[in-house]
């Protein structure tokens, strides 16, 4: 059995090795095609939202809610319909898949269209409760995540049957337990601290920073991982920052990392993870059985995320900076207030565990 995936970077390409893994270990052979960030307009459109992601998220409303005016919708549709068209018709005669996946919407236009009536065809919605109308596509069967999910679907006038309640799609990886004792021994950590995990996503929101003069006057002893993604520029200024300013007291320890395919052991070693809502890395810290502290988002896609921790009582939201960092010392003070979100985020795990079964379910295999 082959299945053919159409992705892109970042959380999309977190959600298809999800998909991937769950299907090679059930003896599929899978195929991962990214065009978004190989051709031309694409390419030029995801480096914008880049760059909104790493330096003003809360700019990302506008050009979120002009999206979606119908009439802009249906052009859209169209344009990706025929951008994308000759690389799907490619791909299908070179693989000849029982199954197509989308993780990524650019693509559904074209797969809907060109993707033969026999060959299923499976959209993997990438955000939970902020599901944007191009993210759904009538005529496949669309993954939402959750009830209130596969609402936001049926108020969008997508039909009862093509809607597939899966869970959240997780790399394996980050389910798997790790000895967190070596692992922190590794990095020069003492495994007895308290120790955080401060991430800006894959490629770095430069809002992560706005955390840090607190640790100035902790008394507390406290280990700390900065996590910048593809950021190399958080990552340098961080760096230089760190020598050169003293802004964190002589009880905090700082390990700053770039880029990184330990995430799954960097998670599992911390007490609470910190960082942008991004829904991958919240579903991640639910895996890893860690709460989860937001304290920024992307406005418009990302707005849902904040209520999804809120409603499922799986972490904190403070967005505000003051806040933030007062609230963080006071976690820090009595990290027992972690113990409140256990049996929350224990609920949560188990429910994204059945993605795999839904997802099996659905191919009958």
């Amino acid at each position: 059995m082959k299945a053919l995936i159409f992705t892109a970077s970042e959380g999309h390409k977190s959600i298809s090795t999800a998909v991937s893994q769950i299907l090679e270990q059930n003896n599929w052979q899978t195929k991962t095609k990214n065009y978004i960030n190989q051709k031309k307009i694409t390419k030029t459109a995801f480096n914008i939202y880049r760059s909104i992601y790493k330096y003003t998220p809360q700019l990302n409303k506008l050009p979120y809610k002009t999206g979606q005016n119908t009439l802009l919708q249906s052009q859209i549709n169209k344009f990706l319909k025929d951008y994308f068209a000759k690389e799907i018709k490619k791909e299908i005669t070179d693989l000849k898949p029982q199954v197509v996946i989308t993780t990524h919407f650019a693509y559904n236009p074209a797969v809907f269209s060109f993707v033969p009536k026999n060959i299923k065809k499976i959209n993997i919605i990438p955000n939970p409760w902020t599901i944007h109308p191009l993210e759904i596509q009538p005529g496949m069967k669309n993954f939402a995540y959750d009830q209130k999910a596969a609402a936001l679907c049926r108020k969008m006038n997508l039909p009862e049957k093509d809607i597939i309640i899966s869970g959240w799609f997780i790399r394996q990886q980050f389910y798997q337990n790790q000895n967190k004792e070596i692992f922190l021994k590794s990095i020069g950590f003492d495994p007895k601290i308290l120790t955080l995990l401060i991430c800006g996503g894959s490629e770095g929101s430069n809002t992560i920073l706005t955390i840090l003069p607190m640790l100035a006057s902790l008394k507390t002893p406290l280990q700390l991982t900065i996590v910048c993604g593809n950021n190399k520029l958080l990552y340098n200024s961080l760096k230089v920052f760190l020598k050169t300013i003293p802004i964190t007291s002589k009880n905090v320890k700082i390990n700053l990392v770039g880029f990184t395919d330990q995430m799954p052991q960097y998670i599992q070693s911390s007490h609470l993870v910190i960082g942008k809502a991004g829904p991958n890395l919240v579903f991640e810290a639910t895996a890893c059985n860690k709460p989860f502290f937001a304290i920024c988002h992307i406005s418009g896609q990302e707005d849902g995320n904040l209520d999804v921790i809120k409603k499922k009582k799986i972490g904190f939201v403070e967005e505000n900076p003051l806040k933030a960092g007062k609230l963080l010392k006071k976690i820090i003070e009595k990290p027992d207030i972690l113990r409140q979100f256990e049996k929350h985020i224990t609920k949560e795990r188990k429910n994204n565990q059945k993605s795999k079964k839904v997802l099996l379910k659905n191919l009958k295999i």
